[in-house]
């Protein structure tokens, strides 16, 4: 995506009427909160390269609520200084290296992409930040998720175990995996054996697929049959609530199918 031009003085942002193209165009994304702040949610195609880890983050934090603000700003300067902050600028400027156009961001905006952007600025490289940074593009994602499940018509896909809806789902052009955004198996098998996401990451994963469907166009989307719980992940509200009124399409198939299906996508 193009860079906008900052104004002078300023260095440039990404606004917020920008989002959709950025998501959908997967710009990478360099994510500097801690490691703990990522855990728990972040965007598809981001990569964390903290300007603080979580225990220098944990001490700045303290000192902020004992000190107040230029305290523990200057703390964090302190903290980031000398070798590690080599190693940090190391590790940003490779990535941008590999990834020319990527984009800034911390949890807000604020501080910490700011002071990367400022950094990386005066290194020679000029590289634009989120505007309102994780937060404003994780609401930007849920009010898509919420526009989506207003707006589309959504055929529900249902059938017993080992009938192969979740073959017909992914073999749908307009159709969304929830059990594969959850890294689920269904109610009769449960998880796999990796972790399932956070659940705010698995609601961007799926935002940003509905994303992907509102831009593909056309009135109707699939979806598999699901209680609203996916194992310890939650379907939004919005998009159930939709779930729960659509129409719904039976799969039927044979004993023996079934079970050759379970064998080969479960066993």
């Amino acid at each position: 995506m193009d860079i906008p031009k900052p104004q002078a003085g300023k260095l440039a942002q990404i606004p917020a009427d920008r989002f959709t193209e950025l998501l959908l165009n997967s710009t990478p994304l360099i994510d500097v909160r801690a490691e703990c702040e990522y855990h728990d949610g972040h965007i598809p195609h981001s990569v964390n390269l903290p300007l603080l880890n979580d225990a220098e983050r944990a001490e700045v934090g303290t000192c902020y609520k004992r000190k107040g603000q230029e305290a523990a700003i200057t703390l964090g300067t302190e903290l980031v200084s000398g070798d590690t902050k080599k190693e940090r600028m190391t590790a940003w400027v490779r990535f941008i290296a590999d990834n020319p156009t990527a984009v800034i961001l911390c949890f807000r905006g604020g501080l910490r992409s700011q002071t990367v952007q400022k950094w990386l600025a005066e290194s020679g490289l000029q590289r634009p930040l989120i505007s309102g940074g994780y937060k404003a593009l994780r609401r930007h994602l849920l009010r898509t998720t919420i526009r989506v499940a207003s707006e589309k018509k959504i055929i529900i896909v249902a059938g017993k175990t080992g009938t192969g809806k979740t073959h017909l789902i992914n073999n749908l052009t307009r159709s969304v995996d929830l059990e594969g955004l959850a890294n689920h198996r269904g109610s009769a098998f449960g998880r796999r054996v990796s972790a399932q996401p956070a659940q705010s990451v698995f609601e961007n994963l799926l935002a940003l697929d509905l994303l992907r469907q509102e831009r593909e166009g056309g009135a109707t989307l699939f979806l598999e049959d699901e209680s609203r719980a996916i194992g310890s992940i939650s379907l939004p509200l919005e998009l159930h609530r939709a779930m729960s009124v659509a129409p719904i399409v039976r799969v039927e198939e044979s004993l023996d199918f079934r079970v050759e299906t379970i064998l080969n996508d479960y066993i």
